[in-house]
């Protein structure tokens, strides 16, 4: 609406481009509500894309500040803001909600990244040697009774495979 009313920012382009930032912003809160509710993780798509157009958004924040500082650069400013803090609530953990879970279960992207999820762990260690007991469970899906008769047919897969390949490295000094 801010855009139509001052002719200094008001071209085709500039009208799409609000359009098309705020069919974004709904669609951003679509996912933003949707991992919420069917992920126990914190989002990683948007805990990687907010931050990343939170620079584009920064830098023409400040150009349409410099420029004028009329109600649109003012929008543009509490919007930026309120993206900020989307970043920030995405890369927080949710709070746990099982407690034999490990906290990478629960992790945001940042978390993921740096290994902060691992920080109890290290500290934990640092203070005693560990155990097998001081150790996180492990998922379901990458235990190795669950794994292990995939690996076995996988392996012969291969081997069969290798049967058929020539062997260059033979052939090479024949």
């Amino acid at each position: 609406m801010f855009w139509s009313k001052q002719p200094e920012f008001t071209n085709r382009i500039s009208l799409a481009a609000s359009i098309a930032n705020f069919i974004a912003s709904v669609m951003l809160l679509l996912v933003s509500y949707l991992e919420h509710v069917r992920s126990v993780r914190p989002s990683l798509l948007l805990g990687t894309c907010l931050p990343l157009s939170l620079l584009f958004d920064a830098a023409q924040c400040r150009t349409l500040w410099l420029i004028s500082r009329g109600p649109i650069s003012i929008t543009f400013l509490i919007a930026t803001l309120v993206k900020t803090l989307m970043a920030f609530f995405e890369a927080c953990p949710k709070p746990k909600q099982l407690d034999e879970t490990s906290p990478e279960v629960i992790a945001g992207v940042y978390s993921l990244r740096t290994f902060w999820w691992l920080r109890e762990l290290f500290s934990l260690g640092y203070r005693k040697s560990l155990d097998p007991r001081d150790l996180y469970a492990l998922e379901p899906d990458i235990r190795a009774s669950e794994n292990s008769p995939q690996l076995i047919i996988r392996w012969r897969q291969g081997i069969e495979f290798m049967l058929f390949v020539p062997h260059l490295h033979i052939a090479h000094f024949d």
